[in-house]
């Protein structure tokens, strides 16, 4: 198992992603290396986020046969701030489509005084 962690905020975006490249490219590079050595290991790669990080949704998605109500390909979103299922698969019922989390960010949106707003096409 191979930990990568992303501990500091860019200074620009605010956000957690500060050389998320690097780590990645670190992940794929120790997975080849033993795959040279151990052609049939398994190996698991953790990202670790600090708890300020989790704002949003995870995505999730199905890459194999249906598992769980999950068919080959489907992609669900976990809401971050609600409970998620003690062990295992969540539920198909309590993840979210792609449409349900755009709703979710547009209604969480919150618009700051100051925006100006460009001309609009006219009504008719």
């Amino acid at each position: 198992m191979s930990l990568k962690g992303l501990n500091f905020r860019d200074e620009g975006s605010g956000n957690f992603d500060k050389n998320l490249t690097g780590r990645l490219y670190e992940l794929g590079d120790e997975m080849r290396l033993v795959h040279e050595h151990l052609p049939h290991a398994f190996m698991a790669g953790v990202l670790l986020l600090p708890i300020e990080a989790a704002v949003g949704f995870v995505g999730l998605y199905a890459d194999g046969a249906a598992a769980g109500g999950f068919r080959r390909g489907a992609v669900r979103f976990l809401d971050v701030s609600k409970p998620p299922p003690r062990r295992g698969r969540p539920l198909l019922a309590e993840t979210l489509s792609m449409q349900e989390v755009a709703e979710a960010i547009v209604a969480r949106a919150r618009y700051e005084e100051g925006i100006v707003w460009g001309a609009a096409e006219p009504e008719e």
